[in-house]
């Protein structure tokens, strides 16, 4: 591929994994794989599948999502802990039923929702000093009876899911 003076080429590349890779040779390049030298290294960014361009380069390591998404079949899209715990949120009352532990952040850890998904992850600080996940300011449980993979057995009166509308 030729690349006329002061030009940008770019490329579109999908790797293995679905990543679409755009490779920029920059202005100045006579030929992409010259062997006179004169070819800079292509400038990798990342495309997201949303279509915004990241300078995140491909082979990094993307942060561990803090909750994830799995499908119920009573509940539809819910969310979850990334080993597959259903999530909880209290609705109005006390959440002091006994059956109900508070998500813990993990310390260092961001908060990081997948890209699908609209709100917020937070903290809030209890009294030993730990820090409970928050999704849009309500506290975040998980159900003591939930014993495999999208369990859902804490849904009750004052208990919910966490239903994600796509």
């Amino acid at each position: 591929m030729k690349i006329r003076s002061k030009a940008t080429a770019a490329a579109l590349v999908a790797t293995a994994a679905g990543t679409i890779v755009t490779l920029t040779v920059l202005p100045g390049s006579a030929q992409i794989g010259a062997p006179n030298g004169t070819v800079p290294s292509p400038v990798p960014s990342v495309t997201a599948p949303s279509g915004i361009p990241t300078t995140v380069p491909p082979d990094a390591t993307p942060p561990a999502l803090t909750l994830e998404m799995a499908t119920s079949n009573r509940y539809g899209t819910i969310l979850v802990t990334p080993a597959g715990q259903t999530v909880y949120r209290p609705l109005g009352g006390c959440a002091c039923d006994p059956g109900y532990h508070p998500l813990l952040a993990v310390p260092g850890q961001p908060l990081q929702l997948p890209v699908q998904v609209t709100g917020r992850l937070g903290t809030v600080k209890l009294p030993d000093g730990s820090q409970q996940l928050t999704f849009d300011g309500s506290p975040l449980y998980l159900f003591s009876g939930d014993h495999v993979q999208g369990d859902t057995n804490g849904v009750a009166l004052h208990w919910r899911v966490i239903e994600v509308g796509l």
